[in-house]
């Protein structure tokens, strides 16, 4: 609890806590650990309502869209739905290895399971009935339902992207590679897919026809595939040093952005006008989509592995290896502010509204920057890398997760509001949906939830008492000077 700092609830496993999962509206918490067994908690009261248990190490859970079951899968060869309520296992599906992926459908109507033995299974939630089970020829490297949940594409080890109809479970469609597939990827539509393998190249499929529309080639690997936020445009990243952008409509490779070593990361920006990429050549760039042009390039003493667009797209924020981050106007390409650490930026954040940039260090500081300013308020407080920062919504509070086994919550100007220990590692965090509540995690064998209280000014308190007393004023024909103007609001 923030105002009092107490520590509401321990979770405790027998072995290291793996992942924390929320439920979709916030009233339960799945752990899950290698002690092979998953516990549901209820977040309000911090009872621990269900363990639910396999043979060996649990490697995901995920909830249903309702929120109502829960998807476990593991090393044991199965997965298994359990209703949340009851904490009855409704149904166990089995596989002859390890099952390393379970996604359910966006409606929640279906449930897809991927396989070391090279199977993938579609099951009917509801009926519990196994509808279809896809066998390839070699190990799969990623398993995703469109975004509407009608088609459910693979990429797999032996060269092959398959598109499979979820409902008849017939395989519509498989597209070839001469090397393994490694990542699928929808478009926001769900009308195309792209791939990217390691023979050098990239393929847009038309979902519906299965008809490769366009191969885009680089010199090799290809390490990413990115869609912009309309659809329009797909970015590809390489091993080849260069990132291109495609346009779908045509299937024309519009730019092909180069730099001097790896592409470590392809961003576009929230509208889709740029695309900001980092390497290993000590740069980042800014390029405008539509007509290619590099308009921006960034330096850097070193590595530049994080860029990050503000939520309104006009600031660019690059975290580099050289100790500093920076700011940049995205229209004119200038650097506002270079922020300085001590040591390697491990990452950035733009506060909600964009206004606040949080940069974190292997320095043991986050600093806050008020973008328009520039001017920093430095949280220093833990011992060691601080390795996570997650944002409060409301943008006024921020937690800082540390390799020091502490997560610490702070208002943006800089006051600590509360120190939480108990891990034994590095730790990382998440407000929930409602920010409410925040989760640390960290590799040793406690989870923590806190619970949270918002954290109010000094004018939030006193209009708050005004408006509590007035009750009592009124009834006893009483007045208190200094809140009229509060009651009026």
């Amino acid at each position: 609890e923030v105002e009092s700092g107490k520590t509401l609830y321990t979770i405790t496993h027998q072995d290291e806590v793996w992942g924390v999962v929320f439920s979709p509206g916030g009233r339960y918490l799945a752990t899950r650990s290698k002690d092979n067994t998953t516990q549901i908690t209820e977040v309000k009261s911090g009872k621990t309502l269900h363990t639910l248990t396999h043979q060996d190490e649990v490697w995901g859970v995920v909830f249903s869209p309702s929120g109502r079951y829960l998807a476990t899968h593991s090393k044991d060869n199965t997965a298994k739905i359990t209703e949340i309520e009851s904490g009855k296992t409704l149904y166990t599906i089995t596989h002859q290895s390890p099952v390393w992926a379970v996604e359910f459908s966006p409606e929640g109507g279906y449930l897809a399971t991927g396989s070391a033995d090279n199977t993938t299974k579609i099951m009917v939630v509801e009926s519990r009935q196994t509808l279809h089970t896809i066998t390839y020829r070699d190990e799969m490297k990623g398993v995703l339902l469109s975004p509407e949940g009608g088609y459910l594409a693979t990429g797999s080890a032996d060269n092959t992207t398959q598109i499979t109809e979820v409902k008849s479970g017939k395989t519509l469609h498989t597209l070839t590679h001469q090397d393994e597939v490694w990542r699928v990827e929808f478009s926001p539509d769900g009308r195309y897919l792209a791939t990217g393998s390691a023979d050098d190249t990239a393929k847009i499929i038309e979902v519906e026809s299965g008809k490769t529309l366009y191969t885009i080639t680089h010199q090799d690997e290809v390490w990413g595939v990115v869609f912009s936020p309309g659809g329009r445009y797909l970015a590809t990243r390489s091993k080849d040093n260069t990132a291109q952008v495609t346009e779908l409509q045509s299937g024309k490779t519009l730019h092909t952005i180069t730099h001097q070593d790896e592409v470590l990361g392809v961003k576009f920006s929230p509208d889709g006008r740029y695309l900001a990429t980092g390497s290993a050549d000590d740069t980042a760039k800014i390029i405008e989509v539509e007509s290619g042009q590099t308009l921006h390039t960034i330096t850097h003493q070193s590595w530049v592995r994080e860029v990050k667009f503000s939520p309104d797209g006009r600031y660019l924020a690059t975290g580099s290896d050289d100790n500093t981050a920076k700011i940049i106007e995205v229209e004119s390409g200038q650097t506002l502010h270079t922020i300085t650490h001590k040591a390697r930026v491990r990452g950035v954040e733009f506060s909600p509204d964009g206004s606040y940039l949080a940069t974190y260090s292997n320095d043991n500081s986050t600093k806050i920057t008020e973008v328009e300013t520039g001017k920093f308020t430095p949280l220093q407080g833990h011992s060691d890398d601080v390795i996570h920062v997650a944002w409060h919504h409301d943008g006024k509070r921020i937690a800082t997760g540390s390799r020091d086994g502490t997560v610490r919550v702070w208002t943006r100007t800089g006051q600590e509001l509360a120190v939480f220990r108990g891990h034994q590692g590095g730790v990382r965090i998440r407000w929930d949906e409602e920010g409410r509540t925040l989760t640390s995690v960290a590799v040793d064998r406690n989870t923590v939830t806190i619970r949270t209280l918002p954290v109010e000014t000094l004018e939030e308190l006193i209009a708050r008492g005004c408006r509590w007393v007035r009750p009592y004023l009124n009834s006893n024909n009483k007045e208190i000077e200094g809140c009229e103007e509060y009651w009026e609001n």
